[in-house]
């Protein structure tokens, strides 16, 4: 019976998510100020941080040259899900029925903190991986920066990890140089992280 609950929850779970809006957020994972290095080829850049966006040129940056932006954008292109195997309450800040997060509101004081209920069986949005542990998540409609894995204390089972880009908004130094969105791929190096 327990496996027929699970394999319920999981299909309608993955319905859910299909149909969710996507997520987007302005903050980095991780701690620091992320860093990248041009890598041996140019890199496309693209007027919006998609890939279905219009090219906006091309970055033609000398192999190990940093690479200047001045915006990020951390997508969720295909959303996680986790299950509940246990009743149990998810510990959070509720940012609300959004589907954008910027650095401003993230770190401001405008999330209200509180706790999120959920059942056994209940099905809940894995967003994206933030630092130490913590990770967005969609509760009824919210987004929710969840404060440790329930997983971890043996209350959720982690279906399907979340697809997730980072994309960078490219500054060139001077006004001739291309600017646009850069999806940060293998063919772009990462230097350590400013503090």
């Amino acid at each position: 019976m327990r496996t027929l609950l699970m394999q319920a929850a999981v299909l309608v779970g993955l319905a859910l998510a299909a149909a969710a809006p996507a997520f987007e957020c302005g903050v980095t994972p991780g701690e620091g100020i992320m860093r990248f290095a041009a890598g041996p080829e140019p890199l496309a850049l693209r007027s919006a941080p998609s890939s279905l966006a219009a090219e906006a040129g091309a970055l033609g940056l000398p192999e190990g040259t940093e690479i200047r932006y001045d915006e990020v954008r951390f997508r969720t292109v295909a959303p996680g899900l986790l299950v509940a195997t246990t009743e149990g309450a998810l510990v959070g800040s509720s940012y609300g029925p959004i589907s954008y997060l910027s650095r401003e509101d993230y770190v401001g004081f405008g999330a209200e903190v509180g706790e999120f209920v959920f059942a056994a069986g209940d099905t809940i949005e894995y967003l994206m991986v933030r630092a130490e542990g913590d990770f967005f998540a969609r509760v009824g409609g919210d987004v929710v920066a969840v404060h440790s894995l329930p997983e971890e204390r043996g209350l959720m089972t982690r279906v399907r990890e979340p697809v997730t880009e980072l994309w960078i908004r490219v500054t060139p130094a001077d006004e001739a140089g291309a600017r646009g969105w850069l999806l940060v791929t293998d063919a772009v190096r990462e230097l350590p992280r400013a503090f």
